[in-house]
């Protein structure tokens, strides 16, 4: 996952090359989507009454992967058991609020995964990556 939301690039503009401040969440949250536009404006996260919530994800410190600098998260990153089916989860995004706020980055999924009711959606340890060139 390396796509920046147009809300983080004007950030980083800003705060690099322009001096503006900006303050980052406290906590990042990680968000499922049934479907994304190809610049990440629209994400159709899945609908609220399923069980779903956006969920907490921690990083470690960055590492360098070859030409790259990358964070991952640090420890596994479960969702609560459908109680309806979600669909085919196809990306995921971090937001910096559990619901509504800001997205900071998105991306696809290496295939879609099909949540139906009792299924749980995990990302384990050190699976979901964030890098820059």
């Amino acid at each position: 996952m390396t796509a920046f939301s147009d809300y983080l690039e004007a950030a980083l503009l800003g705060v690099t090359l322009l001096g503006s401040s900006y303050t980052p969440g406290e906590t990042i949250y990680l968000a499922l989507a049934t479907s994304v536009t190809t610049d990440g404006a629209v994400f159709t996260e899945v609908p609220s009454g399923t069980a779903y919530a956006r969920q907490r994800v921690q990083f470690g410190s960055p590492t360098n992967d070859g030409t790259k600098k990358k964070v991952s998260n640090s420890g596994a990153v479960t969702y609560s058991e459908a109680t309806t089916p979600w669909g085919g989860i196809t990306h995921i995004g971090l937001y910096d609020s559990p619901t509504g706020g800001n997205q900071l980055y998105y991306g696809a999924l290496t295939s879609t995964r099909t949540i139906e009711t009792g299924d749980t959606f995990q990302v384990p340890d050190a699976n979901l990556s964030v890098s820059l060139d």
